[in-house]
């Protein structure tokens, strides 16, 4: 095989290592936002949240990012659309300042590191925790759990992955969104080790819900 196309063929290799990683940060978020003893108890996703996390911010890169190709224009603008739908199901949503630090946190990734580093952090792992949430805990007041809020939120938290592979990032692009992302599992107290990830080879034969409750 020829030395260039080796070359490419390690690059692509690595670039696809560094976007699984972004992926699986992003399902640690999703699990790790739950494994607090007192979770329930905590802050949850809320209309507030959608309205200066997800609403402020969406809108925020859609001005920014005006040169980005058009499918990630559009999911900028959906995005933005999807969270206006969700601020709006409580009209008096009580504010919380850990979304106000998730949003101040969010919003520097966005001005100072770009649009790679924003979609890895800000819908692959932020959303991803409030989608976990979502699924398990099903707050009543949480956006999320609802039929439009759940598929939108899906969509959120899935479409990014494929908006990176076709923006095809620079090494040095994925390896700062995966250093924004650690920094945003840290300050959700996400751990770092013991938890269970899809990628894992864990064979379940036991009857029973609590066996199947990692």
């Amino acid at each position: 095989m020829p030395r260039e196309v080796v070359e490419v063929r390690d690059r692509d290799d690595r670039r696809f290592e560094l976007l699984l990683r972004i992926h699986e940060n992003g399902m640690r978020a999703m699990l790790g936002v739950t494994k607090h003893e007192d979770w329930r108890s905590r802050p949850h996703n809320t209309s507030y949240f959608d309205c200066v996390i997800g609403a402020r911010l969406a809108r925020m890169a859609y001005d920014r990012f005006t040169d980005a190709p058009e499918p990630v224009r559009n999911f900028l603008r959906l995005h933005h659309v999807h969270e206006l739908c969700h601020c709006t199901m409580e009209r008096r949503p009580v504010a919380q300042p850990l979304a106000d630090r998730i949003s101040g946190f969010l919003e520097k990734v966005l001005t100072e590191h770009g649009l790679v580093a924003y979609l890895a952090c800000a819908p692959l792992t932020a959303e991803r925790s409030a989608f976990g949430i979502a699924l398990f805990g099903r707050f009543d007041d949480d956006p999320h759990t609802t039929t439009k809020g759940g598929l939108d939120e899906f969509y959120h938290t899935t479409t990014p992955l494929l908006l990176l592979a076709y923006l095809a990032p620079s090494e040095g692009e994925l390896e700062q969104a995966i250093r924004d992302q650690e920094e945003f599992l840290g300050l959700m107290k996400v751990p770092g080790t013991g938890l269970y990830a899809p990628s894992l080879e864990v064979r379940c034969t036991l009857s029973g819900r609590d066996a199947h409750d990692v």
